[in-house]
């Protein structure tokens, strides 16, 4: 589950990811061979980066940049 995949891919727990990790994990939900970072890492920033602007098309986040990181888009909860 959530809980091998975050420790397995992030080392990490769920709760101490980022946005764009768990956009990654989602995007494995579709075809997990076809988007496994380690296997195909450019498929994986595809879906991860469908599923980060799917979020954000339905108000569940908020997409800025951030010059103190040298200008990335950083994705926020949007909390209604």
């Amino acid at each position: 589950g959530i809980q091998t995949a975050s420790h397995y891919y992030f080392d990490k727990t769920p709760m101490e990811l980022q946005v764009e990790e768990m956009a990654t994990l989602i995007g494995l939900l579709k075809e997990t061979s076809q988007y496994d970072p380690e296997r195909n890492p450019k498929g994986s920033v595809n879906r991860r980066n469908l599923a980060l602007r799917n979020r954000c098309e339905e108000g569940y986040l908020r997409k800025s940049q951030d010059q103190s990181k040298g200008w990335f888009i950083v994705y926020t909860p949007q909390f209604t």
